[in-house]
């Protein structure tokens, strides 16, 4: 989920440029005011630049100043700031503490917007932490305030994030509600990207689930909308999760469409680690189609990738497949070499796998 807090007007480094020039300016003036907002302007342009514990160091220097000169907005602000920033550097215990102080502090000042927000980190930082039924109860006020004030997308990544928790509680059910709620609002929103992520969440749900056909359909419309915003990135995730469906329903020929598609736009973006799984995978849905040499072609490339990156269960897996095109080829033979090749890779290491090899050599 993203952060909750405003991104700087000047990302990066003009933004951080510009904030010391305000802060050396306010520190000649003695103005402890804007010393505190110049102090928030440099931790945002050091959060926008990827600098986690620098933002925060800024961050805890406005809190400082601000609880020096008396200003509770200011605090509040720059509490939120800290907790957020310490959560990305991995001080998960200390940013929680810190939120929490900035809710009760957004509380007191009536500043309903910001105990919203600063909730939805409060929340994000507890999953973090597994503190699963207290991140939910957060989610659940958040959810309330998001609805109080208009806050429409931020309501979505909330649903998200309390079906990730209510999932990870076991509550099956509710997990499957706030699912669907959050894709039917950002169906509501007309925004096709945010929809298309919610569709993802919703099938990868269906497929834990085994609910193949329902997912099926989910994934479809997810890819339709990839497709209509030219988002390769997109289009790629949803045919690796149609490859999957299609795989677990038995469907050999849809399975090969989108294998061929992922593998393509694979390419495309340079997913290295992934080809050869494809290209493997590719290989069994031919060797089912009866496609021989086209399984024996992709299977030996793909055993060939795993060996130079020095993979056996990969390359093992792949051989394994090989001697089933080749058999069924008509190179008995063949394959029986293979399948030794594939046991000696892999009984050292996935039994289960070495099992199966030894099966096809014993039938």
């Amino acid at each position: 989920m993203r952060s909750p807090y405003p991104e700087p007007t000047v990302a990066g480094n003009q933004t951080i440029q510009s904030a010391r020039q305000a802060l050396a300016t306010a520190r000649a003036a003695g103005n402890p005011e804007r010393e505190a907002r110049a102090l928030l302007d440099l931790g945002r342009g050091y959060a926008a630049a990827g600098l986690s514990v620098e933002a925060a160091t800024a961050f805890e220097s406005a809190l400082d100043v601000a609880r020096a000169l008396g200003d509770r907005e200011l605090a509040a602000q720059a509490l939120a700031n800290v907790g957020s920033q310490l959560h990305q550097a991995g001080q998960h215990d200390e940013a929680l503490e810190l939120s929490r102080q900035a809710v009760d502090a957004f509380a007191a000042l009536g500043d309903v917007r910001g105990r919203l927000r600063t909730l939805a980190n409060c929340a994000v930082i507890e999953q973090r932490l597994g503190s699963h039924g207290a991140a939910l109860a957060d989610v659940d006020t958040a959810l309330t305030l998001s609805d109080e004030l208009g806050e429409p997308i931020l309501a979505v990544g909330l649903l998200a994030l309390r079906a990730d928790l209510c999932s990870a509680l076991g509550q099956t059910a509710q997990a499957d509600s706030s699912r669907r709620q959050a894709v039917q609002r950002a169906r509501r929103l007309g925004d096709p990207t945010l929809l298309a992520r919610q569709l993802e969440h919703l099938g990868e749900s269906l497929l834990r689930t085994e609910r193949y056909d329902e997912a099926l359909r989910i994934y479809r419309e997810a890819a339709t909308l990839h497709r209509q915003e030219a988002d390769v990135d997109g289009q790629y995730r949803v045919a690796l999760q149609l490859a999957l469906v299609h795989q677990l329903r038995v469907s050999w020929a849809e399975a090969d469409v989108a294998l061929t598609e992922s593998l393509a736009l694979c390419e495309q973006v340079a997913d290295e680690p992934r080809r050869d799984y494809l290209r493997a995978s590719l290989a069994s849905a031919r060797l089912e189609l009866g496609r021989y040499d086209e399984a024996i072609d992709l299977a030996e490339t793909a055993a060939a990738g795993y060996r130079r990156v020095a993979d056996p269960i990969g390359e093992g897996r792949a051989l394994a497949t090989l001697g089933q095109a080749l058999e069924a080829s008509g190179a008995p033979e063949r394959a029986r070499a293979v399948w030794f090749q594939a046991l000696d890779l892999l009984e050292p290491i996935d039994s289960s796998a070495a099992d199966a090899v030894r099966g096809l050599l014993t039938s």
